[in-house]
């Protein structure tokens, strides 16, 4: 082991290590840039390197560039306060990078530890994920581990200065006991968040992901911004599973919402009447029948096959609402899985109004070369048909990228570059359309690749957008000119890596469900089942059937062993047992060392008697001492030369 003594590493792997998890923590957000992760991963591992009485003249320099970092990220945030969450986690970063640069003694870890807390809350404020979940458990256990040994180091330092050094790296200071003491600290307070956590309600902010250029990834959502920057990564969230018989081109497309609003750089909600309904009716004979579970998201909206007839939850009592576009959300307190039963058919327009019809015609002002550009693939007079026929010609030269690419006109940008992801192409199809007077609107919901699944099974990768375009006599109609390759997900799976991507979807479900969303009224539930879990636990104890009775004998069992195992003599030190060997001979001798007498006053006993003895004691003492408390551990065989040494004493 090296100078610094076990314990001093010991205590610098688990600061370091707290550190690493709340920077786990915000980075799983994905929305920091690049350049952010990549400084405070080069800071903390320089900071590994870096002593701790760095000269003044390196904490005045890592000092001052904090200061300009801080004032550099901070400054333009608040002109822009949209950024001001990505902004709080870039400087939280910073502060907790000079920490771990700039430390003078274990006072300092206080301020990298409330440094680390920063970056947790920030992480907070931009992402829901599970991943942030088990690194904050993780960063519990680390931090409480870190703290507690900090605060001993400390005790040490300002209790026997003069000693301090040798003391802290002594060998014996990191026993098992304290190793043992340690782990079961940072169990203890991970399982104590773990069962603390859910007790308090709070609100998913996740909505300001991809902030100040993340990774989005893929999903739908009821707001689409086409200017940011990053790129589209998959998500394996499970959607839903259906089991169908019929023509299963119907179950092509799967719409979730619809978005009539255009703001010249991306999509909202149009204003528009919703209605309590318990499932959706329309004319029509249905060629494609079944039923799919749905696996709830905080959007609570329910996906449904683009020519849906029927649908309806099972059971009936669930509340839905349906609103002007035909989009179904489920009501609060709807349960994270839920079936439902379809009925649809292939080619079925969805149904349009005089209201409808004038939402999807909104535009801002458009660019001259966008105006240019619907005038030459749109003629006059052109029909519905005859536009998305054109269209489709002209789109099929584009290509498909899944880079987004940070613009003021982001439309523009894209019909010049001639490549993008698939809400760029069914933008421009749904603006030209609407430019020459043909009224149109993006629809963004799931394609599934491969409809001959059985079950069908659908992800967020499989999230897609196209337009639908008003044919008059037939309401609107889809149309998708992104490239069919291209379409939501093309993977395929095998078998296990499909159930490990289930398994941790449930797990991401009961997150979101159990933490998350979590509120008064899944509180009470919590409770009410916790309540009913420990009556029946009482009711097994005082009337215990006999697998009660085994399960309470191997508790007890496994008890014993437990207490026997830490009642086990554990073997000491070679140096311990020398210097025990060494004073027992003494003793033999008739110098007894007292209980609280240093080396150097029982060697002044020694010395009285016999100055010669004396001597060698002193010379075996000062090589046991270095063993023990300074560093310089015994080499092989130098026990058995000094054993033999204290026999000859």
């Amino acid at each position: 082991m090296s100078g610094e003594g076990r314990f001093l590493l010991l205590q610098r792997g688990a600061l370091f290590g707290a550190a690493a998890a709340a920077f786990a923590a915000v980075a799983v957000s994905e929305a920091l840039p690049p350049l952010a992760l990549a400084g405070f991963g080069a800071a903390w591992c320089l900071g590994l390197f870096v002593r701790e009485d760095a000269s003044a003249r390196v904490a005045q320099a890592v000092n001052l560039a904090t200061v300009v970092l801080v004032l550099w990220i901070l400054l333009p945030a608040f002109a822009h306060r949209e950024t001001l969450p990505v902004a709080a986690a870039e400087t939280a970063l910073v502060l907790c990078g000079n920490r771990l640069l700039v430390r003078r003694s274990a006072a300092d870890d206080g301020m990298l530890h409330l440094s680390c807390w920063l970056i947790l809350a920030s992480g907070a404020a931009l992402t829901g994920e599970l991943v942030y979940g088990l690194c904050l458990v993780a960063y519990a256990a680390l931090a409480s581990t870190s703290m507690m040994l900090s605060e001993l180091r400390r005790g040490i330092e300002e209790e026997s200065p003069e000693q301090a050094h040798a003391l802290l790296a002594a060998p014996e200071l990191v026993s098992r006991r304290l190793l043992g003491f340690a782990a079961s600290l940072g169990v203890f307070s991970a399982g104590f968040g773990v069962l603390v956590f859910p007790l308090f309600p709070r609100t998913q902010l996740g909505f300001l992901r991809g902030l100040g250029g993340g990774r989005p990834t893929t999903g739908v959502s009821d707001r689409v911004d086409l200017s940011g920057q990053g790129s589209i990564s998959p998500s394996s969230r499970l959607v839903l599973q259906a089991e169908l018989t019929g023509d299963r081109q119907a179950a092509r497309y799967w719409r979730v919402v619809t978005l009539e609003h255009y703001t010249g750089r991306g999509w909202t909600r149009a204003e528009s009447p919703s209605e309590a309904v318990r499932g959706l009716a329309r004319v029509g004979h249905a060629t494609l029948s079944g039923s799919f579970e749905l696996f709830l998201d905080a959007s609570r909206r329910v996906p449904a096959p683009e020519g849906v007839l029927r649908l309806w939850p099972d059971p009936l009592g669930i509340r839905m609402r349906d609103d002007a576009t035909g989009d179904l959300r489920l009501g609060y307190g709807a349960p994270e899985r839920l079936a439902f039963h379809v009925e649809a058919a292939e080619n079925v327009a969805q149904p349009s109004d005089r209201e409808a019809t004038a939402r999807a015609l909104q535009l801002p002002e458009l660019s001259p070369a966008v105006m240019a550009l619907a005038r030459r693939l749109i003629p006059d007079g052109a029909t519905p048909e005859e536009a998305s026929q054109r269209l489709a010609k002209y789109f099929a030269s584009f290509s498909y990228s899944h880079v987004l690419h940070e613009s003021q006109t982001p439309l523009d940008d894209f019909l010049a570059r001639r490549s993008g992801h698939c809400e760029l192409f069914a933008t421009a199809v749904a603006v030209l359309m609407r430019a020459r007077g043909i009224p149109a609107r993006y629809v963004a919901g799931y394609y599934a690749s491969d409809v001959a699944e059985d079950p069908l099974t659908l992800r967020d990768w499989d999230a897609h957008a196209w337009a639908e375009v008003l044919s008059p006599g037939r309401g609107f109609v889809a149309v998708d000119v992104t490239p069919p390759d291209m379409r939501g997900a093309s993977q395929n799976h095998a078998t296990l890596w499909t159930r490990l991507l289930d398994l941790w979807d449930m797990a991401q479900l009961h997150w979101l469900h159990g933490i998350i969303d979590f509120d008064s009224r899944s509180q009470m539930k919590s409770a009410g089942s916790l309540a009913r879990w420990a009556q029946r636990a009482v009711d097994a104890i005082l009337h215990p059937s006999a697998k009660t009775v085994r399960a309470l004998l191997g508790l007890l069992l496994l008890a014993c062993l437990g207490l026997a195992a830490l009642r086990w003599p554990r073997r000491r030190p070679p140096a311990v047992r020398l210097e025990e060997a060494l004073f027992a001979s003494l003793a033999r001798r008739g110098v007894e060392r007292g209980p609280a007498e240093t080396y150097e006053e029982a060697l002044a006993k020694v010395r009285l008697q016999d100055p010669a003895r004396a001597e060698t004691a002193a010379a075996l003492l000062a090589r046991i001492g270095a063993a023990r408390f300074g560093g310089r551990p015994l080499a092989p065989g130098e026990p058995a030369a000094l054993r033999a040494r204290i026999a000859r004493l």
